[in-house]
């Protein structure tokens, strides 16, 4: 991963945790990831005329319910599941946008964020910077390129 790139979603991922969702997150350098520890995943694509680049956030269950309750002003026991979905989306919507603004990056699209949850028995493992608060495990940050987009520019 290009180590300023990394820097800049580093920056704008804790930027968008701490002003909209009142969490401070730590990264850890590159590592592979068991997807069996992680809950769910929230990603999103960006265009630019064939370039694409996917930004996903893979979080535990316990991180993805504590945003969720501290975005929408509830207790996290009261987080539904279709607004854990939601507040993931938005959550990773909201860094792509803030990435972007870093990276004076223009003619860039966002495209529509995606969701999915991770089988607690998946064996697969996922590669990307690790977040932590306080020390306990809080999901991972991955980057992807690719030479494709899925919606004409």
């Amino acid at each position: 991963m290009d180590p300023k790139r990394e820097m800049l979603i580093r920056d704008a991922i804790s930027e968008v945790l701490e002003a909209m969702f009142f969490v401070s997150v730590g990264f850890s350098e590159p590592a592979h990831v068991s997807a069996s520890s992680l809950f769910c995943c929230s990603s999103v694509q960006m265009c630019r005329g064939s370039e694409t680049m996917e930004i996903g956030i893979a979080v535990t269950e316990s991180f993805g319910r504590m945003i969720a309750a501290n975005f929408l002003g509830i207790r996290e026991e009261g987080v539904k599941s279709e607004e854990l979905e939601d507040v993931l989306k938005e959550l990773v919507n909201m860094a792509g946008g803030n990435y972007l603004d870093r990276a004076d990056s223009e003619n860039w699209q966002l495209e529509i964020p995606r969701f999915r949850r991770f089988a607690q028995s998946s064996s697969a493992t996922l590669w990307g910077m690790p977040m932590d608060v306080l020390g306990e495990p809080a999901g991972l940050v991955f980057i992807e390129s690719g030479s494709f987009c899925s919606q004409s520019s």
